[in-house]
C-alpha cells in the first residue's frame, strides 16, 4: 500500500483551491507469473499461475497542516481462476486530524475510517517494498475480517522524542456475532455476545534514525543513514472465535526487530524479523508461536534475499483429543530465496522468488517447491 507523504516518482498532483496544496493521485501495478509443483488440476505436474496481485489507484492530500485524507481502491488477484469480474473496493479510506498538526516536534493525530489493524511493524508497511516478494501471512491467524487485516475503526497515531517512538491505536469493529443457530449457512452464530470492539495497538521505538513521519513503514529506505528499530504490538476481541472448547477470546501479541544498514551509495544491508503469539483457545490449530526472519544485502541494483516463516501450534491440552484438537493440522515451514531487481528503488522493480513450503498443513505434510515472478511499479 501507499503512503501518505510517500515520495514515490511519477505520482500526479491535482491542484486545490488552496495556494501549495494539491491532490496526490498514484496508482500501483503488481503483475504475478508463478509455477507451483503439483497445482494442476490432477495434481501430478505444474501448476501456472497468472494474476494481477494488486492493482490500486490511491487519492491521498494533506489540505491543511491539521487535515489530512486517503482513499485507496483495489481489485486484489484480479485474473486468479480466469475470474475478471469488476471489484474494485476501497482497501484504505480514513480521514485524519492532528490538533498539534503534523509538522510539530511531536505529534498527535486521531485517525478515523477503514484502517490497518496495528498488530506488528509488517502489518503497517509498504507493499512496494517488502524484503519477500509478498507478505508473511502463516504467521499471524486470525484478524481477517476485512482485506489485508483491515477493519473499520477510530485511531490515535503520532510520534514523539525527536521521532524516537512512533505509536498507533484504536478501537475496532473486529468480529460480529449473528443470531440463529450455528450452520454453514451462519457460521459466526453467537459470536461476540456482548458485542465488544477489537482492541490494537503498536508502538515502535528508533534506535538508530527514525522510521516515523509517514503513515506506512518500508522494507527497505535507500539512505546512507542507519536504521534500527524494534516495535511491540498486538491485538484483542473477547469471544470473538468458536474455538474445540467454545467461545474464547481472541489474542495476537507480536514483536518486531528491523535494521536497514547501508555501506555507502551502493550497499545497504535489511535484516527484519518478527515473532507472533497467537492465541485463539486450547486445542485450536491457530493457537501457537509464529514468526519469520528476512535477510537481504542490496548490490547496486541488485538484491538477493533469504526468509523464513513458520508456525508451530501448542499441543492439545489434556482432556481434549482429535478431532475436537485441531492442534498440529495447519502448521507452516516455508523457505524463500530470491532476487529484486531495482529500476527505480521501491517505485519500480522485478523480483524472482524461489520457494520451499509446507504452509498450513499438518506437520507430516510433504513439502512444495515453486518459483514466483513479479513486476511492481508505481505511477
Amino acid at each position: 500500500m501507499l503512503g501518505l507523504s510517500s515520495t514515490l516518482a511519477g505520482a500526479t498532483k491535482i491542484p486545490l483551491g488552496t495556494e501549495g496544496q494539491a491532490l496526490t493521485v498514484n496508482f500501483q501495478l503488481q503483475t504475478w507469473a508463478g509455477l507451483t509443483q503439483d497445482a494442476n488440476p490432477a495434481g501430478d505436474g505444474l501448476g501456472y499461475d497468472f494474476r494481477l496481485r494488486r492493482v490500486r489507484a490511491v487519492i491521498s492530500a494533506e489540505p491543511t497542516d491539521k487535515w489530512a485524507f486517503l482513499l485507496q481502491l483495489d481489485a486484489a488477484n484480479f485474473g486468479t481462476g480466469q475470474d475478471y469480474s469488476p471489484r474494485f473496493l476501497p482497501q484504505d479510506a480514513w480521514v485524519s486530524y492532528s490538533p498539534t498538526g503534523r509538522s510539530a516536534k511531536n505529534v498527535f493525530m486521531v485517525d478515523a475510517g477503514f484502517l490497518l489493524v496495528p498488530l506488528s511493524r509488517q502489518a503497517l508497511s509498504s507493499t512496494t517494498s517488502f524484503t519477500t516478494i509478498d507478505v508473511h501471512l502463516d504467521a499471524v491467524r486470525g484478524f481477517r475480517e476485512g482485506p489485508g487485516i483491515r477493519d473499520l475503526g477510530v485511531q490515535v497515531r503520532g510520534w514523539a522524542l525527536d521521532k524516537k517512538i512512533g505509536y498507533r491505536g484504536g478501537i475496532y469493529r473486529g468480529v460480529t456475532g449473528t443470531q440463529g443457530d450455528l450452520s454453514a449457512a451462519n457460521p459466526r452464530a453467537g459470536l461476540n455476545p456482548s458485542s465488544h470492539p477489537r482492541l490494537g495497538g503498536f508502538v515502535n521505538f528508533n534506535i538508530l534514525g527514525t522510521e516515523e513521519g509517514n503513515w506506512l513503514y518500508q522494507g527497505i529506505y535507500f539512505q546512507e543513514k542507519p536504521v534500527v528499530s524494534v516495535g511491540v504490538g498486538g491485538g484483542y476481541q473477547s469471544k470473538a472465535v468458536r474455538g474445540p472448547s467454545g467461545l474464547t477470546d481472541t489474542r495476537v501479541f507480536s514483536g518486531d526487530f528491523f535494521a536497514d544498514l547501508p555501506t555507502g551509495a551502493e550497499g545497504e544491508g535489511v535484516v527484519h524479523a518478527t515473532a507472533y503469539r497467537n492465541d485463539f483457545g486450547g486445542g485450536s490449530a491457530n493457537t501457537g508461536w509464529g514468526y519469520f526472519v528476512d535477510a537481504g544485502y542490496r548490490f547496486g541494483f541488485v538484491m538477493p534475499y533469504a526468509s523464513y516463516e513458520g508456525f508451530n501450534a501448542d499441543s492439545c491440552p489434556d482432556g481434549l483429543v482429535a478431532p475436537a484438537c485441531t492442534a498440529d493440522t495447519q502448521n507452516s515451514s516455508i523457505i524463500k530465496a530470491g532476487l529484486h531487481f531495482y529500476i527505480n528503488k521501491n517505485a519500480n522493480h522485478i523480483d524472482v522468488e524461489y520457494a520451499n513450503a509446507r504452509s498450513l498443513k499438518p506437520s507430516d505434510a510433504d513439502r512444495v517447491n515453486s518459483v514466483l515472478v513479479q513486476w511492481n511499479t508505481v505511477f
